[in-house]
């Protein structure tokens, strides 16, 4: 078990499954605090949609790296196969397109 302290000092317990992963439910957007059940120790909790946010970006950077350098090397798009991170797609798409207008055009 575990207990999240809140902005405004309000607590929630939550039970840990096996994997270590708990789920939160709809509790307003703040900075809290975890406290494993029992420890008294404190370790500050990631704020998951400043991690989302992050992710997303770290995907479009990844793709902008990717679609610019395969559009760059022979001016032909191959886009990623199979399933892809939509941002990493819309990064891919804006590489090549900034690849073809440095590379490509004549």
């Amino acid at each position: 078990m575990v207990r999240l302290e809140g902005p405004n000092g309000a607590s929630h317990v939550f039970t840990v499954r096996t994997n270590g992963v708990f789920g939160m439910g709809n509790l307003p957007a703040g900075s809290y605090t975890v406290v494993p059940s029992g420890s008294g120790e404190k370790a500050p909790c990631v704020d998951a949609k400043a991690a989302a946010q992050k992710n997303s970006r770290e995907q479009f950077a990844n793709g902008y790296r990717a679609g610019f350098t395969d559009l760059r090397k022979d001016c032909q798009k191959q886009p990623p196969q199979g399933t892809v991170d939509p941002n990493f797609e819309k990064g891919f798409n804006a590489g090549a397109a900034a690849a073809e207008k440095r590379f490509c055009t004549n």
